[in-house]
């Protein structure tokens, strides 16, 4: 076990100064530090910068790793050009994506101070790096499908996938459920699906109205999404509407993704169920999709967390990076409140609605940490999150289950 007691330390309450906190693989106590227990007294102290800050590990609450060899192979721009160029180009990227590729995307995450992940799996072909991986995974096996004709076929593939990642249930990897969206999943499986995941107790996520085309075929049928159904799958209509979509998700709190173009109503129908919005700002810029309106979410309580998508439509899966680009979309908020909003959104509140065991520094949560170098006093204490998140500390060390993972170096 050791003693840290850095100068600040950021927990769900924001940043607090003369705290410390115990840990060997989790955090055993916290609090101030002159009220440490005198069990502890005696505890070595984690050597540690003159100046510093300690935060949770950081959290990525959506992220597909099976794009992970993309370059420059898809359109950005537009978000109907962005598909189509997905759907040429998929098995060639999907195949070029070796396990070294994904192990090496999975580095760039932990290294950059990712200590846990949500990934979106349509095909599971990386499920074997992330049981491998030190980071925490909730591994959604993603469901996709419109067409009735193909409803059974498909759903036996998605239950295979779903068995196969049970197997590796632990306390790094958690088996989780994802719908693909309104627009690309028949109503019948929609239901099937959320209700294994709430008799299985296991996570759910669905991307939702992430374009406005999704909303045009959704509401009336028409818009840029009619073509391609109509050459590509054959259908004339939506197999479902928004709020029935929505709704089938009362049971369950869920993940939603993107939402940048939801209604006032349709924000209601999320109230009060337990769910949150998924926010991915460098994907949303990428394809034109535009920008989530976070004060309606603020003025509805509804919760967001961050996370980078996948290099289909991002350039990096540093989360830090993310943030960055929230800092600059969202130019009408306060910077040092929605900074502070932001780092909540990829700790505290991203571990809560994945259901991890991390993301605070409190005891009985896992030894997930970072420490940060702030190489001298700071002269604006208020400033401290935006200056986390435009990094211009050091990030010395990553702690996940008590281990440093920083530059592949593991030391107790």
């Amino acid at each position: 076990m050791y003693l840290v007691a850095p100068t600040y330390l950021f927990t769900p309450k924001g940043f607090l100064t003369h705290h410390a906190f115990v840990f060997n693989q989790t955090i055993i106590w916290m609090g101030k530090i002159d009220e440490l227990p005198s069990k502890y007294q005696e505890l070595p102290s984690l050597e540690l910068p003159e100046f510093t800050c300690i935060t949770p590990g950081l959290i990525n609450s959506h992220v597909h790793l099976e794009f992970s060899a993309n370059k420059t192979s898809l359109k950005y721009g537009r978000f109907l050009p962005w598909l189509y160029s997905v759907i040429e180009n998929r098995d060639e990227i999907i195949g070029k994506c070796t396990a070294d590729c994904i192990d090496r995307e999975i580095d760039t995450m932990i290294q950059t101070g990712t200590t846990a992940f949500g990934a979106i799996s349509s095909y599971g072909t990386e499920m074997q790096a992330c049981v491998d991986t030190p980071a925490k995974v909730v591994f959604f096996n993603e469901l996709i499908g419109s067409s009735p004709a193909m409803a059974d076929a498909l759903w036996g593939d998605f239950i295979s996938r779903v068995d196969d990642s049970k197997h590796f249930t632990s306390n790094s990897f958690q088996p989780a459920v994802a719908i693909h969206s309104p627009y690309a999943v028949h109503p019948i499986l929609v239901k099937k699906a959320i209700s294994m995941a709430v008799s299985e107790k296991l996570p759910l996520t669905a991307h939702l109205l992430e374009s406005y085309a999704e909303r045009e075929w959704l509401t009336s049928n028409e818009g840029d999404f009619k073509p391609f159904f109509k050459e590509l799958l054959k259908q004339e209509h939506a197999a479902t509407g928004i709020e029935e979509f929505i709704s089938s998700f009362d049971q369950q709190a869920t993940l939603f993704t993107h939402a940048t173009h939801i209604s006032d109503n349709e924000i209601k129908l999320l109230q009060d169920k337990g769910h949150a919005i998924i926010h991915c700002p460098i994907s949303n810029r990428l394809l034109g999709n535009g920008c989530l309106n976070l004060e309606k979410l603020y003025e509805a309580s509804i919760d967001y967390v961050c996370g980078t998508d996948g290099l289909s439509s991002n350039y990096s899966l540093d989360l830090f990076e993310e943030l960055r680009a929230a800092l600059y979309m969202h130019d009408n908020a306060d910077l040092d409140t929605l900074a502070l909003s932001l780092l909540h959104s990829v700790t505290t509140l991203a571990g809560e609605h994945l259901g991890l065991n991390c993301g605070k520094i409190q005891e009985g949560f896992d030894a997930d940490f970072l420490i940060f170098d702030l190489e001298k006093e700071l002269d604006f204490e208020e400033d401290l999150a935006l200056h986390l998140i435009l990094k211009n500390f050091d990030l010395q060390s990553i702690y996940i289950n008590g281990t440093d993972h920083k530059d592949n170096h593991a030391a107790d």
